[in-house]
């Protein structure tokens, strides 16, 4: 049988095997018996050619770590899911590692993103025989190994629940990082769930500036569906690129998968708009900020396009005393 299906019995066939690979850049970075010398330093271009490579573009780098934050429900998840499937068609090895969620939410999403089972798209959840250990674990470098050749994902959902340290603490979780990076050096690519916080200052991700400081990419999650429609359009955004150029991009749901939408920014703000303005007739000032609150739209932009729409004679103000009201005009009134 391959390497990239065999099975390791020892520490010692893994190390051997590593070496035999070494020209592809999974060389095996755990320590042996003989402490490593200066001279058996590899010439850096033995192990990389400089180039950067992707598993799923412009999303996950190869053998990089890829942080996805955002809010609860803004569906990080169910993009990782998407996103580890598309790998997986391409011939990627996937594991997710899920201590978040439970048996019956995993395959709901599965099921709304149409995710078929496959021995090569595993789930180590908590409905297992033991619990999905930590990512740098000897199971997972194993199946790495198993695999190097194929570029294999581990998927990680999600980052605090793998984490027995404070992740408010900046050593302590450089260290889980610098812990994990363990399997990029042996041929795997990252891609952990983290939440980003209440604060302004944690809008991008929750914890401890080590997170920001341990990841390769950072990426934004924001839900811009319209009001009663199920994960519609996400937008992703860049808060860290040491890996590859920045994104900006809007992602649209169609038949399970997320696609590039081809619609500009400015274009999909205003249909969210509108639809939140004919959701809400004879809305007044304060009740429409509230609502572009809750649903995470800036107010100058809403501004901007509200005060275009009445100039157009596309939207109405009228005033009752104090009070400012606003609806959408139907294309009859018109």
């Amino acid at each position: 049988m391959s390497d990239g299906a065999r099975e390791f019995r020892s520490e010692d066939e893994i190390r051997d095997w590593a070496k035999k690979h070494a020209a592809n850049g999974c060389a095996q970075p755990e320590a042996s018996d003989t402490p490593m010398t200066v001279d058996e330093i590899p010439p850096l271009r033995s192990i990389s050619n400089g180039t950067i490579e992707w598993d799923i573009h412009p999303y996950i780098a190869r053998k990089s770590i890829t942080a996805f934050s955002g809010d609860g429900g803004c569906g990080k998840s169910h993009l990782l899911s998407d996103l580890l499937r598309r790998a997986w068609r391409n011939g990627h090895p996937v594991l997710l590692l899920d201590r978040e969620n439970g048996a019956d939410v995993v395959c709901e999403r599965h099921n709304f993103l149409a995710i078929s089972d496959d021995p090569d798209y595993r789930i180590w959840g908590g409905w297992c025989r033991e619990s999905p250990p930590d990512p740098a674990s000897g199971a997972i470098q194993r199946w790495v190994h198993q695999h190097a050749e194929r570029h294999p994902i581990v998927g990680i959902d999600s980052l605090v629940s793998f984490c027995e340290s404070d992740e408010n603490d900046n050593s302590a979780m450089r260290k889980v990082l610098d812990r994990w990076r363990t399997l990029t050096h042996i041929g795997a690519s990252l891609a952990l769930i983290n939440h980003s916080g209440k604060a302004d200052t944690a809008k991008q991700w929750r914890g401890a500036s080590g997170i920001r400081d341990g990841v390769d990419r950072g990426l934004l999650i924001q839900d811009l569906s319209r009001p009663g429609i199920r994960l519609e359009s996400l937008r992703v955004t860049t808060w860290k690129a040491r890996v590859g150029a920045p994104v900006d991009a809007v992602l649209k749901l169609q038949d399970g998968e997320f696609l590039i939408d081809d619609r500009s920014e400015q274009e999909v703000l205003a249909g969210r708009l509108e639809d939140l303005l004919r959701a809400n007739p004879g809305i007044q000032t304060r009740q429409w900020e509230e609502v572009l609150k809750s649903v995470g739209i800036p107010r100058d932009p809403a501004r901007i396009w509200l005060a275009r729409a009445i100039d157009e004679g596309r939207a109405e103000e009228t005033k009752q005393g104090r009070a400012t009201r606003y609806r959408l005009l139907e294309p009859e009134e018109l």
